[in-house]
Formats: structure tokens, sequence, C-alpha cells
């Protein structure tokens, strides 16, 4: 256990490879002016070169201190942290569709804040279930960070359940498939 059990903090579990911009994400945690909040990076090694370059970047962030790196999480361990989160952040530079991630989040209850780019906008209402920043934009995502807050918990609950059940629920996405495959 890194953190204390009452510890707000940032999370972010993409990976450790440059499509999904830690360094972006760093540095807007580096202007964040809140010494309660904490930032927790996972994912599996990706990049080696990229890791390391995130690593750097750590020692020499004025909030080091404050900066966790974790491993490959498994499923158990994702949704203790998703529930937990002060917030969720995902800078990927683009995906296709929803990331697993993003959906997961979402479907936990966290306060989702994505970069604006592939279909990310059907996903989150910017300012009513999440929020939405520019890529590679720390001063746009800072500012996403510092609104947190306004998002009410049990409204984002309910409206992100919804959205998931109806256009990302497995069984129905399978029905949608069996229906192509048989016609």
């Amino acid at each position: 256990q890194i953190l204390k059990d009452d510890q707000k903090f940032l999370f972010s579990n993409r990976g450790y490879k440059d499509i999904y911009d830690y360094l972006t994400v760093i540095e807007a945690f580096n202007k964040l002016d809140n010494d309660e909040i904490a930032l927790v990076l996972a994912g599996s090694d990706g990049q080696p070169y990229f890791k390391k370059l995130i690593i750097d970047k750590i020692k020499k962030s004025k909030l080091n201190h404050k900066i966790y790196t974790l491993g490959h999480l498994n499923k158990d361990e994702l949704k203790i942290l998703y529930k937990k989160c002060y917030g969720y952040i995902s800078a990927s530079l683009h995906d296709a569709g929803i990331s697993t991630s993003v959906a997961e989040a979402m479907a936990s209850g966290a306060k989702c804040i994505v970069a604006n780019n592939s279909d990310n906008n059907f996903w989150i209402e910017n300012n009513k279930n999440g929020f939405l920043f520019e890529n590679k934009n720390s001063e746009d995502l800072l500012n996403k960070i510092q609104m947190i807050e306004k998002i009410n918990k049990l409204q984002l609950i309910e409206l992100n359940s919804k959205k998931i059940d109806q256009n990302n629920k497995y069984e129905n996405e399978m029905n949608k498939m069996e229906k192509i495959y048989f016609e």
C-alpha cells in the first residue's frame, strides 16, 4: 500500500508508452497547487525508453514525493483504485472507440478527465459526466483537475452507468455482431 487510506489521488493506468502521454499528466500535476492530492501512474512497461523518460521527469519534479509509479495491475487492484481515486485521467493522444480503462473508470464511478479526441466526446459530456481537455495541453488538463469537485458523484454514477450499459455492454455488442454474422 503506497497511499494512506484517506489520501486523495489522481489515477492514470494507460501505460508507459508515448501515445498515452503521461508527460502532459505530470506537467499538469506539477502545476497543481494542492498539497492534499497525489498522482498514481500505472501500466505495463510498454516502451522502456519512454518509461525512463517518465521516471526522469518525475525525479526532476518539485512534487516527486507525491507521484507514484506502478506496474501492471490485476482487475481487483484496478477496481479499488478506480473507486477510491479523486479523478481518473486518460491523456491518450488517440483511441479507437472508448478505451477499456475509460469504460472501467466510468462504470466504477470515477470522475474522468479525458483527452478530447477520437470518440471520447461521445462518452464524456464536458462538465456533466466528466471533463475533456485538449491533447498535450497541460494548462487545460490542470484547469479540468481543478474543476473536478464540481461534479456530483451520485449523478455521475447514474449518467455513466446508463451510458456504458446502453453503448458498451458486452452482451449488447455481441448481439449486434451475431446479427451481422448471421444475416
